[in-house]
């Protein structure tokens, strides 16, 4: 669900140090902090959309059942 730079930050598993510099970068950057922020639920709300999955997924089962 991360985008590193665009929704988020990626820190490499048990790398403290990278993991603390993120977390100190979006603590003083407020207007960073607020765009990723916005850029991840718009990325969630574009991506994870329920009605729209579940209709792309009716779709699916739609042209399943069409070959039999």
């Amino acid at each position: 669900v991360i985008r590193h730079g665009e929704t988020g930050f990626l820190a490499q598993e048990g790398n403290v140090e990278e993991l603390a510099r993120y977390i100190r970068v979006l603590l003083e950057d407020e207007q960073l902090r607020n765009s990723l922020g916005e850029a991840g639920r718009e990325w969630v709300r574009e991506r994870f959309n329920l009605p729209e999955r579940v209709r792309e997924l009716e779709a699916v089962y739609d042209e399943v059942l069409e070959r039999f």
